[in-house]
């Protein structure tokens, strides 16, 4: 019976044993790697404009499992004179570090920019200027697949009977300008979209006058959230401009025939101080919704419909 009890025990001993060998070999090799995916939050183009109403786009990249500004490309005015300049890195330009970057560019200039989130990207530009001065503009930018918010890039659309149109500024076309009237007797603040290349070069295509105001000091009070109205022939207030992009320069306006506006509205929803390159303004980026009816000089008419606006507007300041 000893014998027996023994035996089975040394079975025992030796089958718990060869259970366990699996275990300690395991535990001799080396872990391999656990590899973590790594996110791209910000991964993909962004569009936006400068406080000088210009363009700029940073795309970024995923290199080497890490976030990196890829390219850019950017117009900033020196006086009147329009430059750009465009950069790329097949390695990326800059990894980005907390969300941040910082580039340097030719002449001693830099670019630097932080991401607030995911549909916001917000910096400053040091270009050289004249004689051997630099200037410092900003800008913002959105995610070109998220929503379009106060930091998008400038742009216009609305709806006609038999077409949809939608002007958004591009690197070389459809820029937003600010247009200022300033009579003896009223001013009027005014904003347009307008070509800048081939045979139409400088006709707007679309355009919003604000007045008449009688004294300066009205106007930036003006130019907060909520419903204005339409001018008609003899008072002021908003006028929409529409230019036929199928015949030069012909142009309907709100403010034509009898200016009826029943039924129609526009709405300012949202502004943005935006710091200003002209001595003596100050400047607002304004986004607004409308709808009315133009007229041509002999009483033809449209009806303007789902309008959107997003653009700029140069405002005097007080003295």
């Amino acid at each position: 019976m000893k014998t027996c009890f023994e035996l089975t025990l040394r079975t025992v001993y030796f089958s718990v044993f060869l259970f366990l060998i699996p275990f300690f070999i395991c535990s001799c090799q080396p872990e391999e790697p656990v590899s973590i995916p790594q996110e791209i939050p910000y991964g993909g183009m962004w569009i936006g404009n400068t406080s000088q109403m210009t363009y700029i786009e940073v795309e970024i990249r995923e290199i080497e499992k890490r976030q990196v500004v890829y390219s850019l490309k950017f117009n900033y005015r020196v006086d009147s004179l329009l430059k750009q300049r465009s950069m790329f890195g097949e390695k990326g330009l800059f990894w980005l570090e907390e969300d941040l970057f910082s580039i340097e560019l030719p002449d001693k200039g830099y670019i630097s920019g932080r991401f607030y989130n995911l549909n916001h990207l917000s910096g400053t530009i040091r270009v050289a200027a004249e004689n051997d001065t630099y200037s410092e503009i900003t800008f913002s930018a959105t995610h070109t697949d998220s929503i379009i918010t106060m930091h998008s890039i400038s742009r216009t659309s609305f709806t006609l009977p038999d077409t949809a149109y939608t002007y958004t500024q591009l690197v070389n076309d459809f820029f937003p300008h600010t247009i200022n009237q300033i009579t003896d007797t009223s001013f009027s603040i005014g904003a347009s979209v307008n070509i800048e290349k081939g045979m139409y070069t400088g006709q707007s295509v679309f355009a919003i006058n604000f007045g008449k105001f009688r004294d300066p000091d009205e106007i930036p009070g003006y130019f907060t959230t909520g419903n204005k109205s339409y001018a008609d022939l003899l008072d002021g207030g908003v006028e929409i401009l529409f230019y036929n992009p199928k015949i030069y320069y012909d142009r309907m306006a709100s403010t034509n025939w009898n200016a009826e506006q029943n039924g129609s509205y526009f709405r300012i929803t949202e502004t943005q101080s935006v710091p200003s390159d002209i001595p003596g303004t100050s400047r607002l980026k304004i986004m607004a919704e409308f709808g009315c009816y133009v007229y041509s000089l002999w009483g033809d008419t449209l009806q303007i419909s789902n309008g959107f606006f997003l653009g700029f507007v140069d405002i005097p300041e007080e003295k």
